[in-house]
């Protein structure tokens, strides 16, 4: 898997900071915090429930769970330090095989974060979400149709962008290849949506 250029720049690289930019354009453009956030409003239990966002970044998705669901316990995983700004969120900053972390009767959420993984790494992380409750996953779709969108996209996007669109929906998922690699087959129901816009979604629910 090739590496994506905004994961090997400082926080505060000019390069970086206009990708995150980018970022929240397409995640605009595939609706995928929209989408997220409908599926959160179903499968969420009428007291609030736990919600750990994989991945969360600069928690802009985050907030957004938070202002939806103010009586929810939030928590939210990743490399970078904790923003600014998120309230009651529980920010874990590590790497996720390495923190111990207990998943039981979560709700997890990762949103263009799964496809960093390699397959191996993908069956590990699903042992550790076994007892989660809900898995809703948001990622690239490995198709040839969305790298020319990307390519038709590519004036409006940073050079660190258009080469990191590229190498995502080349690390994206087709048909049942991320539920298979996460392994988690045994008492999970899922759910697959795939989107003109590039966006490969699954639902998982615990029975």
């Amino acid at each position: 898997m090739l590496p994506e250029l905004l994961d090997e720049l400082a926080a505060d690289d000019l390069r970086a900071v206009r990708s995150r930019r980018d970022l929240v354009f397409l995640n605009a453009l595939m609706g995928n915090e929209r989408w997220i956030l409908r599926r959160l409003k179903k499968l969420l239990p009428a007291q609030g429930g736990r919600v750990i966002e994989l991945g969360a970044g600069q928690g802009m998705l985050m907030r957004k769970i938070a202002r939806a669901h103010p009586q929810a316990r939030l928590e939210a995983i990743d490399l970078m330090p904790e923003p600014q700004g998120l309230g009651s969120v529980e920010w874990r900053q590590g790497d996720l095989f390495q923190m111990g972390l207990d998943f039981d009767g979560a709700v997890v959420v990762a949103n263009l974060f799964l496809h960093h993984f390699e397959q191996a790494e993908l069956r590990v992380l699903g042992e550790l979400l076994q007892g989660a409750k809900v898995l809703i996953a948001c990622e690239p779709e490995r198709r040839s149709l969305h790298l020319w969108q990307g390519r038709v996209l590519s004036p409006l996007l940073g050079e660190v962008t258009r080469h990191d669109l590229a190498v995502s929906v080349g690390a994206g998922f087709r048909g049942d290849e991320l539920m298979d690699f996460l392994g988690m087959d045994a008492g999970w129901q899922w759910q697959l949506e795939r989107t003109w816009r590039g966006a490969h979604r699954v639902v998982g629910v615990r029975q």
